[in-house]
């Protein structure tokens, strides 16, 4: 069974290519990369001109 963080890893390189071709260091930095990305999108999408969204 697959660790998810190599799942979400995996599904973004290019084909052909799998999680075992690379490091653990770099699995874990584009992860990191990926949380990253995600919640600045989270951010960005629930606040997208400074107020509150309505509710």
């Amino acid at each position: 069974m697959h660790h998810p963080t190599r799942n979400a890893v995996e599904a973004l390189l290019p084909p052909g290519t799998t999680v075992d071709d690379l490091s653990d260091s770099e699995v874990q930095d584009l992860f990191n990369s990926i949380v990253r990305q995600a919640k600045a999108e989270s951010e960005r999408s629930a606040d997208p001109d400074g107020t509150a969204p309505p509710g």
